[in-house]
């Protein structure tokens, strides 16, 4: 019996080129004129089409800078490290920041706290809600516009926050910091899934764990800048006026040397290494079925380049939210970042209260130390270990993010082990130390895997949706009320650790060591918070176990009936 035959075409060749007079040209010329033809979009206006086109082909008379996919990454995690650095100013300096606080408001030294955790949470706040208004402008807009456009509001926000020193006016500096979140969630909705996109298949995973590792380092390095600054002649007003000039020569990057394949509007696709590395995830694969597929490398080929549909945010936005493996991921996480936060902000000021430092410059750079290696070591550890284990049965459907919600059920547990073990230390500096180093570590290492579960999730073109609202989400449950709860809790359990002026300087009260045992209370409930992410990431393997049993048994009766076709 005759048997259908398809002629599938080699991988990466959709059409030939138009022709175009060739006598000007060589060989060498004709094929990057190809290649520059067929990397662009199948969608585009007329004009796009013909300024592109001729800037790539008369390549002897227009010389311009472009970086490649590495390139992009590294400006990402540049830019991210800058943005977390900004974020380390404020809980770098507690000292001067409360001393500020008592100046401009007049506010008493019992409750310092409270203020001093609403500049933290400020701009977590316009970050968190202008997060989604962004994931969603990501469906239709160009990558690097968009962060180009965030990262131009946030250096006027930093100028802004530097300005509030010289007017004396804490409104001011709360006005920069709420500006400064609307610039950077133009950034944190689009950085994660362009990684994500772009990076090599077999280290993706460490490439997210690089660009991760750039927070705890910027935290860790804000914390040391802030202080360094604030202890100046020149004042915590110039840590934010370097901050905009640096970030200024970013956004012109941004601007001028991404190549137009790596700034593209989301479209629905499949990339053709997934396709060839999990044949069995579409029509099972037999030595004896090579045609089969070959067909559907063809067919979902003829798929990769389908245009993004103007769907609304509501509809957008219920079909993440109704995902029940992401909600629990998300719930976790807003729980970890509850924690994390209240960590950041407090831990310097709560250890020089306990005596295990005597002013917030050590304590800043023994802090901020801790942060930087735990971050550098940890967070690139969770993405090569979730690499690691998804190459023994890369085939397998939904495997990373099987991996990767494991790994934080375990490794939060651990978190939490070490940290209740550095509270019942907490008057020992070495013992102290050790276990919370420990405890850092294993929350770095929670990064990655966490962001690997959101995006396994989805498919690519609505990865940036997912980012943004798992963002929201997060930063709404997480750290936007815990340095207001946080602050609030310690100035109830330890109200004589507020900073007041001796001799014309800013200087902790000297009656808090009789706080000691409220101090140490503001830090266990922190380490115990992490409790819920726990519970809610080991709900998560249950249904993400549930969820790819099912889908495997809807996989393998659909190879069957394509078989039998």
């Amino acid at each position: 019996m005759a048997t259908l035959q398809i002629s599938t075409p080699k991988p990466g060749v959709v059409g030939t080129p138009p022709a175009v007079p060739t006598t000007h040209l060589s060989d060498l010329d004709l094929n990057l004129e190809t290649a520059s033809l067929l990397s662009h979009p199948l969608l585009h206006t007329r004009s796009e089409f013909t300024s592109s086109y001729l800037t790539q082909t008369m390549g002897s008379h227009t010389h311009k800078i472009k970086i490649g996919k590495q390139g992009a990454i590294v400006l990402l995690c540049c830019i991210n490290l800058l943005n977390y650095i900004d974020r380390g100013i404020i809980p770098g300096a507690p000292e001067k920041f409360n001393h500020f606080i008592t100046e401009t408001l007049g506010v008493s030294v019992l409750h310092q706290s409270v203020y001093f955790g609403l500049l933290t949470s400020a701009f977590i706040a316009t970050y968190s809600v202008f997060s989604i208004v962004f994931g969603y402008l990501a469906l239709t807009h160009r990558p690097f516009r968009i962060i180009a456009l965030g990262m131009t509001v946030w250096s006027g926000a930093v100028i802004i926050c530097g300005a509030a020193q010289a007017t004396e006016s804490y409104y001011v500096l709360i006005i920069g910091r709420l500006i400064s979140g609307v610039g950077e969630a133009s950034f944190q909705c689009t950085a994660t899934p362009f990684i994500n996109r772009y990076a090599p298949p077999a280290k993706r995973s460490l490439y997210l764990g690089v660009y991760l590792a750039s927070i705890t380092v910027g935290t860790a390095l804000g914390y040391i800048y802030g202080s360094i600054f604030a202890s100046s002649a020149l004042g915590w007003a110039a840590a934010y006026y370097v901050e905009a000039v640096v970030m200024a020569g970013f956004v012109v990057c941004c601007l001028t040397i991404i190549p137009d394949e790596l700034n593209q509007i989301p479209v629905k696709e499949v990339e053709r290494f997934e396709v060839e590395s999990k044949p069995s995830a579409v029509v099972p694969s037999t030595p004896e079925d090579e045609d089969k597929t070959a067909l559907t490398a063809y067919m979902e080929d003829n798929e990769r380049k389908v245009p993004v549909e103007n769907t609304s945010f509501c509809v957008e936005s219920w079909a993440i939210c109704s995902c029940i493996p992401f909600m629990l991921v998300t719930l976790g996480q807003a729980a970890y970042t509850f924690s994390l936060a209240a960590m950041s902000t407090y831990s310097p000021a709560i250890f020089i209260g306990i005596g295990l430092f005597e002013s917030e410059t050590i304590v800043s750079l023994v802090f901020g130390g801790l942060v930087a290696i735990t971050g550098t070591i940890g967070t690139p550890v969770g993405g090569l270990l979730v690499d690691h284990l998804a190459k023994k049965k890369p085939e397998e459907i939904g495997r990373r993010c099987m991996i990767s919600v494991k790994a934080l059920f375990y490794f939060m547990l651990a978190s939490i082990v070490f940290g209740l073990l550095m509270v019942v230390f907490i008057s020992t500096r070495i013992l102290c130390l050790i276990f919370l180093t420990l405890c850092l570590f294993c929350m770095c290492v929670l990064s990655v895997p966490a962001t690997i579960a959101v995006l396994e999730l989805f498919p690519k073109y609505r990865q940036s949706m997912a980012v943004a609202t798992n963002t929201l989400l997060i930063h709404a449950l997480g750290d936007v009320p815990s340095p207001i709860i946080l602050g609030y809790i310690k100035d109830e359990w330890a109200p004589l650790c507020g900073t007041v002026e001796i001799n014309g300087k800013a200087q902790l009260n000297p009656r808090c060591p009789e706080n000691h045992s409220g101090l140490r209370d503001v830090l266990l409930f922190a380490v115990v918070w992490l409790a819920w992410g726990t519970m809610l990431w080991g709900a998560t393997i249950l249904v993400v176990k549930r969820k790819l049993q099912d889908e495997k048994r809807r996989v393998g009766r659909s190879g069957i009936i394509s078989g039998s076709a």
